[in-house]
């Protein structure tokens, strides 16, 4: 850390917050808070969790993980813990566990990843979320969703706003993916 004051800042208890980073760095050394990306990831507030994750991994206390991997399995938690349908989410977590997930890690392989590109996986999800809302709103089943419906002045095209990942209505098939875990192993 260039400026150890900015250190004690970050510290420092700040208004309308649950917890300070100094708490969590306690719960860390109490065992409350287990030494993992993932616990890391369900963190809040999520920013302070962010930045101790990252000086963990500077230390080489935590393995080095892109930083836009850690942003978006955050993201994808608190994303998750907003879908109101458990079938929903069940499918959106396996959707981002088994196609996203592993092409965002592939990508990051290659190459560190950027903001946008993040961003562009993280949008996968959401239109995959819309995707399933706009279903349920016309009670229509997934099941179905890849078929040409009859709409007036639509006939033999599909008048659905199904997502821009190809992956998500072939990868959310009841027998496509081997188990609902969070991400699978990097």
């Amino acid at each position: 850390m260039s400026s150890p004051l900015s250190g004690l800042c970050w510290l420092k208890h700040r208004k309308c917050r649950d917890r300070a980073p100094a708490d969590l760095l306690a719960e860390l050394g109490r065992g409350e808070i287990a030494l993992t990306h993932e616990a890391f990831h369900a963190l809040s507030p999520w920013r302070a969790a962010a930045h101790l994750e990252e000086l963990l991994m500077t230390c080489g206390i935590l393995p080095q993980v892109d930083k836009q991997i850690c942003a978006f399995e955050r993201w994808t938690i608190r994303h998750l813990a907003a879908v109101t349908d458990p079938e929903h989410a069940r499918l959106i977590k396996r959707f981002g566990a088994w196609d996203v997930a592993p092409r965002l890690r592939a990508r990051a392989e290659r190459n560190p990843l950027t903001v946008s590109s993040r961003r562009g996986f993280s949008s996968q999800i959401t239109q995959a979320t819309q995707f399933l809302g706009w279903l349920a709103e016309h009670d229509l089943e997934l099941a179905t969703a890849d078929r040409p419906t009859s709409t007036p002045g639509m006939s033999n095209t599909m008048s659905t706003p199904a997502p821009q990942s190809a992956g998500f209505c072939t990868g959310a098939s009841p027998t496509s993916s081997p188990a609902d875990s969070a991400f699978p192993p990097s």
